[in-house]
């Protein structure tokens, strides 16, 4: 018996992985992007989990990413947020709503140029505060 759990908990211990991490803040004007955000991972899933710490807007959005290379460079992603509920789509273009960060649908992680990600604030929005918050990758 002892042999089997040793050679259960050596199998366990060899298959087992440790996710690595990248978290980005931003902090964006009313009516601005930021600069393109590069996805960490290619060819192989990234869990985003988006956040806005705005005072009166606080909100949160996750999405599973795909970023394919080469000549066919595609983004996709199927994941959810506190403003539309269910969000899933790909896209090769720019501008692209892949979540919300916000609970009025005002602060966006969209899709960028080469297939890399933008935070975008909707001009007029939050009485003019900015939105401040992080996008943390897992991978």
């Amino acid at each position: 018996m002892r042999l089997i759990l040793a050679i259960v908990a050596a199998t366990y211990a060899s298959a087992s992985a440790e996710a690595d991490e990248t978290t980005v803040p931003y902090n964006q004007a009313p009516g601005t992007c930021s600069a393109p955000i590069a996805v960490p991972a290619n060819n192989k899933p990234v869990t985003l989990t988006g956040t806005m710490i705005t005072k009166g807007f606080e909100g949160e959005g996750h999405a599973t990413l795909l970023r394919t290379t080469g000549t066919n460079q595609l983004l996709s992603w199927e994941g959810s947020d506190f403003h539309t509920s269910r969000e899933v789509g790909f896209t090769k273009v720019s501008g692209a709503v892949i979540i919300s960060t916000d609970y009025l649908g005002d602060v966006t992680v969209q899709s960028s140029a080469s297939a890399h990600l933008q935070v975008c604030v909707a001009t007029g929005s939050l009485g003019g505060a900015h939105g401040i918050g992080y996008l943390t990758f897992t991978y």
